[in-house]
Formats: C-alpha cells, structure tokens, sequence
C-alpha cells in the first residue's frame, strides 16, 4: 500500500490541473446579491429580490415595476443551517392568474410579453447563455423538497405539475434572431438571441422570435432532462446521471431549476408551485467498468484479479465509468503485478476520488545468469562456494540455481565449472 500511495503522488504531480469545475455557490451559504432582471436587451436598473451570487433568479420588473414579481427567496439550509433558494410559481399582482413561473439558471432569465389593457399576449421567456465550462461531469447531485399550490390559490392551479431539472453541457454558438426581451405595451423591441435554451436543447425557437443558427463547430454535448412528481415536505436527494452525445470537450454549461414543467406550454403553469432546492453539485466518476486483456473481460473479486497470461501492455484495454476521468498503470516485472490507477477528472483537486486496482499475471521467466549460484543477482566469491556445495550434492532447490551453476555450458557440473567461474570473477573470459 505504501508504493501504491507513492505511485499516486507521483501521478498527482503529472496532472496539471488543480481539478475539474464545480458550481459557483453551490451550497448557496454565500452572499445573495441583487437580482437585476433581464429587460429590453439589457438588466434593468432597478433590483428584484436577491439572487445566490453566481445564479439568476426569474424574478421580473413587468414595465418600469408595475406588475414586478419576486419568484425565488432564501430558505433554510437542509441541515438546519446555512441557506437554500425556494422557487415558487407566482401571481402577477395586478393580473392573477397571469402567473410567472419559479426558476434559477446559471444563465440568464429573461421573460417577454405584449401588455394590453385587456391581458397579455405573445408570453415567452426562458434562459440564454450560462458558464464557461470545459469539463465533462458524470451526473448532478442536489437536495430538494416539493410542494403544489403553496398560497392555496383557487386560480390556475396545477397539482399534477412536474418541477424540472435541465443541465446541458455544448461548444460553439447558437444564434437567434429577432427576440423580444421585454413587457411592453404594444409590440415589444426585438434582439438577436445567443445561446438560447430551446435552440441548443430542443432544436426550436419557441413560441416568439425568428429563426436561429449555429456556427459549424455547435454541439450539445451531453444534457439532463428531468421531472419531479408529488410532493414532499422532507429533503430527497437526488442524482441524474448526464447522457452523453459526443465526446468532444465542452465550452459551456447551464443549469434550470425550476418550480414548473420548464419546456411546457406556459398556461399549464400552477399557481403556489415551489421547489426548494439545496447543495447543488457536480459528479466525477472514477471507478474502472471494464479491463479487456487478449479479447477476453477481466473479472476482478473486489478490486483484485488473477491472470495466468504473461503481461503485455498492448493487449490491455482499460475503460472507466467517468467521461472525463484519467487511467494510469505501473506493472512491477518482479511480482507480475500490474497497479490500475482511476482518477476522477476532479482529481486532485478531490483528493479522495480516486480508486486503486491491481491484476496478477503470471511472473515473466527472467533468463539465466551463467555463474550466480546463489541467486543475488551478482557474481562473487560466494558463487564458487554455491558452486562447489552444488558439485558436493549439498545443493538445494530454493537456495541454488543448478541451471546458473553450468558456467561452461557443457550441460554438466564438474570442476571445470568451477575453473570457468573463477576466471569468470578475475575478468579472464566473459
């Protein structure tokens, strides 16, 4: 274990990278700031509620704060202590059953709509952009509880609606055109668009704006897409695995949590909606989920395994299931034992994740050396001796080498053997 440990300091130095990336304010025990929601092309001048630093709370100003409404508080940490964000679908205050869904994202959230004296209409909203992001993280971790109708609204209710969890991770660059970015009375001013949640997860456009584009190198990557059903009034904790859709590396990453079913049609919107959510993270898997030697799958009991085969690198494929994660090998030609090393793309930055495994093949034969008798890997006086207790039958198996003790290669052991030795000592032949 110790030369195992020294192994992993050694890789540890040849890694240069201080671990892959986490979330900013993940446990959202940092400081909230103000939240300046996103208006005409540009954040409003005028704060809505707070945010965790790091996130983008949906909290709206409506035109110049009328009909502003705060969608995300502070709530209790699920330990007892610290903080969480608590998400709530929520009321227009002057048009109820206009109701603003509850989300964060890593992005920015943006809503639109064309106001009249008789309701709204041309309602859309979302998020764009997010993280810069060039990992590739194995699935997301976080903490939630969920609750329908919170204020027992008796309008716009939906108890059957899911809260949604959606993360994707792409390079390159999607572009929309024509998007109107604000509440206005009339029809609002339209903008171009960057990095659009619906362009990059869905391939549409959604209900407002014109047609989007992508540079030649766009990509999603890898993406979760997840629902939440029910309630419940205790912490669950949860884990969603990324799927992957490429292998390339990432440029971005955002991240939606949200109070409603995010993609569905905006009238399906439930009133008094929540989520509450807490210790968001990202997973880095470093386990080894295959080792194929020679064509045939290794089986390991634990983490060991035995092979009765000779070791040869080129015929060992070793497979991890972390996306991102590094394999690393030492074999010992002494003990046959090769040491499989699986290092989390976090690592070392998470110094513990990592996991060790070793495969026993079968100990190469070393070749003869013609005159170490007794098997100290040098030739001495002491071999003469060896010698002449192997000639005198006093020899053994597990002390001498009878094969070492035919110096001159005449296929028997006299004292010729012993003449070739000496000379052999005194550098009189090689």
């Amino acid at each position: 274990m110790k030369r195992i440990l020294l192994s992993l300091a050694l890789i540890a130095g040849m890694i240069m990278t201080a671990g892959a990336q986490q979330l900013p304010n993940s446990t959202f025990d940092a400081d909230w700031v103000g939240c300046y929601p996103w208006e005409g092309n540009k954040k409003s001048d005028t704060a809505q509620g707070t945010q965790p630093d790091g996130w983008c709370i949906a909290n709206v100003r409506g035109m110049s704060g009328l009909g502003a409404t705060t969608v995300g508080a502070v709530g209790e940490g699920r330990n007892g202590s610290g903080k969480s964000v608590v998400l709530t679908n929520t009321p227009n205050p002057f048009r109820s059953t206009e109701i603003v869904p509850g989300y964060m994202t890593l992005g920015i959230a943006w809503a639109t709509a064309n106001a009249s004296l008789f309701g709204v209409s041309d309602a859309d909203g979302g998020t764009f952009g997010g993280s810069q992001f060039s990992h590739h993280p194995d699935a997301i971790h976080l903490y939630f509880k969920r609750a329908h109708n919170v204020n027992k609204a008796t309008k716009t209710v939906n108890n059957e609606e899911k809260a949604s969890v959606i993360a994707y991770l792409w390079k390159g660059t999607w572009t929309q055109v024509d998007v109107p970015q604000e509440t206005k009375m009339g029809a609002p001013d339209v903008y171009p668009m960057i990095d659009r949640d619906r362009n990059i997860m869905l391939d549409e456009k959604g209900t407002v704006g014109g047609d989007f584009s992508k540079t030649d190198d766009a990509e999603l990557i890898a993406s979760v897409e997840y629902y939440i059903e029910g309630n419940y009034s205790e912490w669950q904790e949860l884990t969603i695995p990324f799927e992957y859709k490429t292998s390339s590396k990432p440029e971005k990453l955002n991240i939606i949590i949200g109070a409603e079913d995010f993609f569905a049609n905006r009238s399906n919107i439930g009133n008094g909606n929540q989520i509450t959510v807490d210790d968001i993270t990202l997973l880095y898997y470093s386990e080894l989920s295959s080792a194929i030697y020679d064509g045939q799958e290794v089986e390991f009991n634990g983490t060991d395994a035995v092979l009765d085969k000779v070791y040869d690198e080129n015929l060992l494929e070793l497979y991890s299931n972390g996306h991102g994660a590094k394999i690393e090998t030492e074999y010992d030609e002494d003990t046959g034992i090769l040491v499989i090393y699986v290092m989390g793309e976090d690592y070392p930055g998470n110094s513990s994740n990592y996991n060790v495994y070793s495969i026993q093949f079968k100990k190469p034969e070393k070749p003869v050396q013609l005159g170490d008798v007794n098997k100290d890997n040098v030739i001495t006086i002491a071999d003469v001796t060896a010698l002449v207790n192997v000639i005198l039958g006093k020899d053994s198996e597990n002390v001498y080498s009878r094969d070492a003790a035919d110096v001159n290669g005449d296929k028997n052991i006299t004292i010729a053997d012993v003449t070739a030795l000496v000379n052999l000592i005194l550098g009189k032949t090689n």
